[in-house]
């Protein structure tokens, strides 16, 4: 449920963005789905060009984000471990 709430609100994100700009540094935690959304309404159709660098920020981000849980588990374990 928690991850319907976050794809939801990875898709509103461009107009949350809108309307509250502060919103801008909360929001940079979610999936990087609407800049593929906007991207293909954007051109009105779906180019191989394009795909393709939303394929790629899509693995960055991705990375970026196991490696991120990866250290916040490892750090947990570690509490865990010494305790």
């Amino acid at each position: 449920m928690v991850y319907c709430k976050c794809i939801l609100m990875s898709i509103v994100k461009g107009s949350l963005i809108n309307k509250l700009p502060i919103t801008k540094v909360i929001v940079w935690i979610l999936p990087p789905i609407y800049y593929v959304i906007s991207a293909v309404m954007k051109e009105g159709r779906i180019s191989l060009s394009i795909l393709t660098i939303l394929a790629i920020y899509s693995v960055v981000y991705n990375l970026i984000q196991i490696f991120i849980y990866t250290i916040i588990v490892q750090k947990c374990l570690n509490n865990f471990t010494t305790e």
